[in-house]
């Protein structure tokens, strides 16, 4: 006989030890794994000692946004997940599982039943942008929604020898109570308010980037990647058609940089819809971050209502807005920002204008000097340049607002008071044969400086602003 002690076969399953020893042996996955934690309800370390899953977790905040008006109830739970083991994969259906209780409970605890929920995980580990699942509504599977969602970015960083278990990563579930929302429109009297009109949509079709996505529902991100092409390619308009439409050496392309797209900020590539509040914000944050030659903010109108955005991702240091329009579940994007409305569009005021010249004289995008509009202005200072037109007294020290106050013939609308600095219109203050703006003693304080106004030139002043200089 071999005296030799046999050695223990080292590649077994946890299979091997819930299941019958005759059992055969089969191959494991990670679900298997994660479903043995369920019953387990904790982990044995080499130690001897036991770590449940609720000791990887730390509870960071709490915040609920509720809108009585709608029956509308949101609450979100942030925690944090630290000290795991080298292989935690059997530990993460239990954490995760953990952290939703918790929601759960918070939400219980405020009287809220929540009917829906959604998660949102962040590390320092994930290069490319947070893992997102939308919010949805609860059933059996929503744990599973998540960890495989996860499972997919762990595999994916795997491959590129990265580990997402190298920092702490953070999970915020979002738990929210539809169950209020009534499900027929409610008529109730009152005392009688004022109207507000929708406004019905003047839309050219030339406006629009139209988007064709038959065959998928990826036509957020189509619109959103066709309409930051429009916008920073400078391509001619052939080159942007074939791109566009599928056709000759353009062919796919569109597709190809959309899918990469959903890629990059995680996207999951087998929903039936894609909700802008969920994804806007991840893909022009992927934009902002990727590159520093534009800020990118994106506006999303609809087919019909009132001037103001749907919905809209901005920070204040935006200078290219992309401008998408959404009809019947689908998005397209907008090529020219006053097609929407048949005339200029504002989106500081969010309201639409005639002309420059007659902009609000309050807008925070406008420049007093000289009168254009929009997310660059007013004119940033350039070094070196400093002039003084003797025609309306305004002082300048950007040549490109120089050049276009005396092109446009703002010069001669608009002035400003050598005696108290503010800027008047001359069409307003001239009106009825008025004589405009005239100084005669030093009755009526203006600023640093005294001035009188005679009873038939009364003028609305105008206060310029320091120009911000904009980030390069």
């Amino acid at each position: 006989m071999d005296n030799h002690p046999r050695k223990r076969s080292s590649n077994f399953s946890i299979d091997h030890i819930l299941s019958a020893p005759k059992k055969p042996r089969q191959g494991f996955l990670i679900n298997e794994l994660l479903g043995v934690v369920h019953l387990l309800g904790s982990v044995q370390q080499g130690e001897g000692t036991s770590k449940e899953a609720k000791d990887y977790v730390k509870k960071l905040e709490n915040s609920i946004e509720h809108m009585a008006k709608f029956h509308y109830v949101k609450i979100k739970s942030k925690f944090t997940i630290t000290d795991l083991p080298s292989t935690p994969e059997a530990l993460l259906a239990g954490i995760f599982q953990h952290c939703i209780d918790e929601a759960i409970a918070e939400s219980r605890e405020r009287n809220i039943e929540p009917t829906h929920l959604g998660c949102m995980i962040s590390s320092p580990m994930l290069e490319g942008g947070d893992i997102p699942i939308p919010i949805r509504q609860m059933t059996n599977n929503t744990l599973d929604t998540i960890l495989n969602q996860f499972k997919k970015v762990a595999q994916s960083k795997q491959q590129k020898n990265v580990s997402l278990w190298g920092e702490p990563f953070t999970v915020t579930i979002t738990t929210l109570d539809r169950n209020g929302l009534p499900s027929k429109r409610r008529v109730n009297g009152g005392a009688r308010r004022p109207i507000k009109t929708a406004v019905h949509h003047r839309i050219n079709d030339q406006c629009l980037i139209k988007i064709r996505n038959n065959d998928n529902h990826y036509c957020l991100f189509y619109a959103l990647q066709a309409t930051m092409v429009a916008k920073t390619c400078n391509w001619p308009r052939w080159k942007f058609s074939r791109y566009l439409n599928n056709q000759y050496g353009q062919q796919g392309q569109l597709h190809h940089d959309a899918v990469e797209l959903m890629q990059q900020v995680n996207a999951p590539m087998d929903l039936d819809g894609y909700d802008a509040d969920t994804f806007v914000p991840h893909v022009v944050d992927y934009w902002n971050n990727a590159q520093q030659q534009h800020r990118f903010a994106v506006f999303i109108f609809g087919s019909l209502g009132l001037y103001k955005p749907l919905y809209k991702y901005i920070d204040n240091t935006y200078d290219t807005p992309l401008l998408l329009y959404f009809n019947e579940d689908h998005f397209d994007g907008v090529q020219k920002q006053g097609g929407l409305f048949g005339r200029p569009y504002c989106l500081e005021c969010e309201r639409p204008y005639r002309r420059m010249s007659e902009h609000n004289k309050t807008c925070k995008a406008r420049c007093v000097l000289c009168s254009r509009v929009g997310p660059l202005f007013p004119c940033p200072s350039s070094a070196g340049f400093f002039k003084k037109c003797k025609e309306c007294n305004k002082k300048f020290t950007n040549n490109g607002c120089y050049q276009h106050h005396l092109q446009s013939g703002f010069c001669k609308r608009s002035k400003k008071c050598k005696d108290c600095g503010s800027v008047w219109d001359v069409a307003v203050n001239n009106r009825n044969g008025r004589k405009g703006l005239v100084a005669v003693n030093a009755s009526v304080r203006c600023a640093t400086t005294t001035t009188t106004l005679s009873v038939a030139a009364t003028f609305n002043p105008l206060s310029p602003k320091n120009a911000t200089p904009t980030a390069s």
